[in-house]
């Protein structure tokens, strides 16, 4: 039996013993030359099992020296490095992100051979490194080599950020390396390391990194060993060159948040307030480090209830004092050590986004805040994601999570107090900016549909700063105004709160005819009646007063409430009897809603009253439109003839650039054209107004001409075109429990079980 000896001293002998070169071992084993030089020469602490197997294999010990071999490298293990830091009690959530991490252990040892770094991002509070460090408490047994940790304080609020040379004399103290071996230069140091950890399974824990630079010199070269970094930047650097694998944290969900807080204060005090308790969760944003510090005051506080912690948050309004514990993390020092990262110009912005009431931002409406060109803007904007200050959405919008929002605010508050003299004053006239963005971009997104608009609005010139959108096609101003839908209603309510009456009216009437186009009713009648509102604060001239009435009634009208509608309409009609134009108006909305509830008489007897006001007021578009609605009215009440007779008229009257006007018409025409049996002049009639209406954007709209063009289409036995029809009105059509997208589901079964029954040699039906 082989007397004891150091595991590197016994393994040379063996190998001198079978007459190998350090080559020809690694060549019949697998292990690394290099590998065999370093446990050959003490270099390397604990070889792992199986290359302790594939070394006795490949000499051909027997059982006896296999054994001794084997207690060699047992008695090194005192000098393993183990230096992660305790791993948290009661870890929880994150499945998803741990379960992809863990599945990186699959490719250690792989080829090719570069390093695989988890890089687990996030913005401060969000637990990176108690991921990271639960991750490797969860791996140490697949690295007997050793795990090797260190926080490289890349955020310090003390600006002490590790050199990576310091992080490297850390790593190779604890591989044994005495003072007087150690290289001078980080260069000398990292390649020392590099050869340490050549064929070891050792786990390396970099946190809070600064960047990709600082990370570098403190990667292995092997293969068989894994490095976390955390970071609040994305390291895109170590992506792109070392093949990292990103891991990005997001909040909890609501169940992990809850069920953390349990943990912390114990599961039956969570449910004993469930209610309570998933607000706090969510007045904390789902933050870890919010839940953690709002559970360590609940902690310390066993008598005090969740109902009056989540009261307390609901009051502070989104602010940062309910996060702060002298004896704890604050969350502005947290977010303050990305922040104090920044450059002036992007902390600037930072502190600006906080005036955007949300919830996402586009590029156009930062740069308006910023009062920066969109390039300048750009760039700063991500520095700040990369910062993990800001989040960027699949569709290109930014969002700041609610807390970096309240931070970013009480940043603008203070500091651009000292740089500005008044931060109101600052904010302010970022405001007035990112106002007058969506003003103008909205005006004209409305333009490019070519809504008709009788009452023309004439906007004062932006702000100087202002970046207005700039909208040239008809895709473009339906895209621009289906993702700012959100923010439009955010940015009239702070108006609002602001005081800006004249704005507020001026925004709800510059979107008020195409809001309603995705079937928000509900919050088009919110942004309508604070139009209202406004208008009579700031005393608007009573033509526009008038119509956000006319428009609040129609909304109205749209969700059922036609009583309350009728109310609005008629108390206009006593307001402004002595004019003709707005007599006209007021009538032919009368005549709108009595259409809606089903009282086509009624709306006859109001389009006629319309018409007459417009004729005397001179006015053909306004007449036209008003013929429109009698026609629609005769063929409700099954007139055909005189409603084919008055859509012609209205025709006739109708200038081309009317995109509204001449698709409605249309479509009305066909509707009587079909019912009088002219089926291929319907069919004609639909075409044009599809024409129209493919030029404005009213895609619930142009589904029902879809509709009516395939029921014309069916009657002449064109079944293909028809089938066509009833599936683009099916695309179009916003709400899916509509009954007309009903009727067309059932159009289209009725078509499918045709064509099953038809004679599949002839493609004619069968005989019964």
């Amino acid at each position: 039996m082989t007397e004891r000896r150091p595991f590197g001293t016994l393994l040379r002998d063996l190998r001198q013993r079978a007459r190998w070169t350090m080559e020809e071992l690694a060549e019949a084993s697998g292990v690394s030359a290099r590998a065999i030089s370093d446990m050959e020469r003490g270099h390397s602490r604990t070889p792992q099992q199986r290359t302790l197997t594939a070394l006795a294999k490949a000499l051909r010990l027997s059982p006896a020296d296999h054994a001794a071999l084997v207690e060699a490298a047992r008695s090194g293990r005192e000098w393993v490095p183990s230096q992660l830091p305790p791993d948290l009690r009661g870890f929880c959530g994150r499945q998803a992100e741990l379960d992809r991490a863990l599945s990186l252990l699959d490719r250690v040892g792989a080829r090719p051979q570069h390093v695989v770094i988890g890089a687990v991002g996030g913005m401060a509070g969000i637990g990176k490194t108690t991921l990271a460090v639960h991750w490797a408490h969860r791996l140490a047994g697949d690295f007997p080599d050793g795990q090797l940790y260190v926080n490289l304080r890349g955020f310090d609020p003390a600006a002490t950020v590790m050199d990576p040379a310091d992080a490297l004399t850390g790593f190779l103290t604890a591989l044994g390396v005495t003072p007087h071996e150690l290289p001078a230069t980080v260069e000398g140091k990292s390649e020392l390391l590099r050869a340490k950890l050549d064929g070891r399974r050792v786990l390396l824990v970099l946190d809070n990194a600064r960047d990709s630079d600082q990370v570098r010199p403190l990667l292995p070269r092997t293969p068989t060993c894994l490095t976390i970094v955390t970071s609040r930047n994305k390291l895109t650097g170590l992506s792109v060159v070392e093949e990292a694998v990103p891991i990005l944290l997001d909040v909890w969900t609501r169940e992990e948040a809850v069920h953390a807080l349990g943990l912390r204060i114990g599961q039956e005090r969570c449910a004993a307030e469930p209610a309570a308790a998933a607000r706090i969760v969510e007045l904390c944003g789902r933050l870890p480090l919010a839940v953690a510090l709002v559970a360590a005051r609940l902690d310390s506080a066993p008598r005090l209830t969740l109902e009056a912690v989540a009261r307390e948050l609901r009051e502070l309004e989104g602010g940062l004092e309910a996060f702060t514990d002298a004896d704890t993390m604050d969350v502005r020092a947290a977010f303050s050590w990305s922040y104090t990262a920044l450059a002036a110009d992007t902390a600037r912005l930072f502190r600006l986004l906080s005036v955007h009431p949300g919830p996402e931002t586009s590029l156009h409406a930062a740069a308006s805040l910023a009062g920066e060109t969109p390039v300048h803007t750009r760039r700063r904007l991500r520095e700040l994601v990369h910062a993990n200050l800001l989040s960027e959405t699949p569709d290109g919008h930014y969002t700041l999570h609610d807390l970096v929002r309240a931070y970013a605010g009480e940043l603008a508050h203070g500091e651009d107090s000292t740089l500005a003299g008044n931060p109101d004053d600052t904010r302010q006239e970022a405001f007035r900016r990112l106002l007058d963005h969506y003003l103008h971009t909205a005006r004209d997104v409305n333009d490019t549909l070519g809504h008709s608009m009788t009452i023309i609005l004439d906007l004062p010139a932006p702000t100087e700063g202002t970046v207005v959108t700039e909208i040239t096609t008809r895709d473009q101003a339906v895209d621009w105004r289906a993702m700012e839908f959100p923010a439009l209603a955010a940015v009239q309510q702070a108006t609002m709160n602001a005081g800006l009456y004249e704005q507020a009216w001026q925004l709800g009437w510059t979107v008020k005819h195409y809001l309603p186009v995705r079937g928000h009713w509900h919050s088009t009648v919110e942004i309508m009646e604070r139009a209202s509102q406004a208008a009579r604060t700031a005393r608007a001239e009573p033509k526009y007063a008038a119509e956000l009435r006319r428009q609040l009634a129609a909304f109205y009208a749209h969700l059922g409430q036609h009583e309350k509608a009728e109310q609005i309409l008629l108390a206009l009609l006593d307001e402004h009897a002595a004019s003709h134009t707005e007599t006209a108006r007021t009538h032919h909305a009368l005549g709108y809603i009595n259409n809606l509830r089903g009282d086509h008489r009624a709306a006859l007897g109001y389009g006629r009253q319309a018409v007459l006001a417009s004729r005397a007021d001179g006015d053909p578009a306004t007449e036209a439109r008003d013929l429109n609605v009698m026609g629609w009215c005769h063929i409700a009440l099954g007139e055909y003839a005189e409603g084919r007779a008055r859509c012609e008229e209205a025709l006739s009257l109708l200038a081309p650039d009317d995109l509204l006007g001449n698709a409605n018409t249309w479509d009305t025409l066909g509707y009587a054209q079909h019912h009088l049996g002219e089926f291929d002049e319907a069919v004609h009639s639909y075409r044009r107004s599809l024409d129209f209406f493919g030029r404005t954007g009213w895609g619930h709209v142009e589904a029902e001409v879809h509709d009516h063009l395939a029921e014309t289409l069916h009657r002449l036995g064109r079944t293909a075109e028809a089938r066509a029809a009833w599936t683009t009105a099916l695309a179009l059509h916003p709400d899916e429990n509509n009954p007309q997208v009903k009727a067309i589901h059932a159009h289209l079964a009725a078509l499918d079980q045709l064509s099953a029954s038809a004679d599949p040699m002839t493609n004619q039906r069968s005989e019964p």
